[in-house]
C-alpha cells in the first residue's frame, strides 16, 4: 500500500476540491471516503444509514450545509485529511442519528487510526483490534463518572467546550483542562490493560496507545472546535 502523500500535497487536495475541481473531488472519493465508511462501521452503524451519513459527509466538505462555506477549507494539515475526515464523518453520523446506544467504547475506538491511515498501524490485524477495543473498554472503567460523562459529551454528543461548561457551571477553560487530564488517565489506563493482553510486545503497545492518543485528540479537537 502506497504511503500517505506529504500535508501539504494533501492541504492543496483538500482546497482544490473545495474550489470545485472534478479531479480533486474524485481522489476525495476514492482515495479519503473509504476511510470515513470504515470508521462508520466500527460505531456499528447500519449501511443504509452509512449512505445517507456519506451524503451529508459530501454536502458538508464540498458546500457547506448552511453557510455555503465547504468544511475542507478548515483541514489545516494536522494529521493526514483521511483522518480528518473520519472524524467528520463520525460527527454527521452522531449529528444525524443521535445514537445513545453506541458504547462510549466503541466511540473511542472509532477515533483510532484506521490502519490504512497510519504507517505505524498497517500490520494491525483484527485480533489486535479487539484486543485494543477490550482494552479500551477496561480503561473506560477506571475512570470516574464525570470523566466517562464528558468524553460521552464531546464524542457522542458533540458538544463544545462552552456547552459543557454550562452543564457544570465553569468556563471552557475549566472544561478543557479536565478533558486533557482525562485523556491522560484514558492513555494510561489503556496502555496498562494492552501491556497485561499484550505481553511482550512493547513496539505494538506503544504503537496503538500512539494512535489512540492522536486519534482521540485529533476527534475531540475536531468536535469541540
Amino acid at each position: 500500500m502506497a504511503e500517505d502523500p506529504p500535508l501539504s500535497a494533501e492541504l492543496e487536495l483538500a482546497a482544490a476540491a473545495a474550489r470545485g475541481d472534478r479531479a480533486a473531488i474524485e481522489r476525495i472519493e476514492h482515495d479519503i471516503l473509504p476511510a470515513a465508511v470504515a470508521a462508520l462501521r466500527a460505531l456499528g452503524v447500519a449501511p443504509d444509514a452509512i449512505d445517507e451519513c456519506l451524503q451529508r459527509v459530501r454536502v458538508t466538505l464540498l458546500v457547506g450545509r448552511d453557510d455555503g462555506h465547504p468544511r475542507l477549507l478548515d483541514y489545516r494539515g494536522r494529521g493526514s485529511l483521511r483522518a480528518w475526515v473520519r472524524v467528520v464523518a463520525v460527527r454527521e453520523s452522531l449529528m444525524l442519528q443521535r445514537r445513545k446506544d453506541v458504547p462510549l467504547g466503541d466511540a473511542v475506538l472509532a477515533a483510532v487510526p484506521d490502519p490504512a491511515d497510519d504507517p505505524e498501524l498497517r500490520y494491525l490485524r483484527d485480533d489486535l483490534r479487539e484486543e485494543l477495543r477490550a482494552a479500551i473498554a477496561s480503561a473506560l472503567a477506571t475512570l470516574d463518572p464525570r470523566d466517562r460523562m464528558l468524553l460521552r459529551y464531546s464524542l457522542l454528543d458533540g458538544l463544545t467546550l462552552d456547552e459543557i461548561g454550562a452543564i457544570y457551571h465553569v468556563n471552557k477553560s475549566s472544561v478543557s483542562r479536565w478533558l486533557a487530564r482525562t485523556r491522560e488517565r484514558l492513555w494510561e489506563a489503556a496502555r496498562d490493560q494492552l501491556a497485561i493482553r499484550l505481553e511482550g510486545q512493547n513496539d505494538t503497545i506503544s504503537s496503538l496507545v500512539r494512535s489512540l492518543r492522536s486519534g482521540l485528540d485529533l476527534s475531540l479537537e475536531r468536535l469541540l472546535g
